[in-house]
């Protein structure tokens, strides 16, 4: 019975990321591969949970700081007697012969709207 207490105990410190004896681990592992796997699973998830965790914290504060930026740069300004333009480029390229010839690039315009 104390046998078996004691290798929930020792599953579930490896399961958080506990250190164990090179004796402790041979013991899970010989009388209960399955629960050694599992326990060592589980300290992965944490794990990764873990760093996940930090990642998107970091993301987060790095967006907060460039929306901020954003924000300050935006001061001042004022959307009166601004236009806004649609546009698209052309450009002719012609297949004759061996090599491609670039030819006219323009623009059209295809909006214009005035923000008052």
């Amino acid at each position: 019975m104390y046998v078996k207490e004691e290798e929930k105990i020792l599953k579930l410190k490896l399961a958080k990321g506990e250190k164990l004896t090179p004796e402790e681990e041979k013991m899970i592992l010989e009388r209960d591969p399955e629960g050694y796997q599992m326990a060592i699973m589980i300290r992965s998830m944490k794990k990764n949970k873990k760093e996940n965790s930090k990642i998107s914290s970091i993301q987060d504060k790095a967006e907060e700081s460039y929306m901020e930026e954003l924000r300050e740069r935006a001061k001042g300004v004022s959307l009166e007697d601004i236009e806004l333009k649609g546009c698209n480029t052309v450009l002719n390229v012609s297949f004759l012969g061996e090599k491609a010839e670039i030819g006219e690039i323009s623009t059209q315009e295809f909006f214009r709207i005035k923000v008052e």
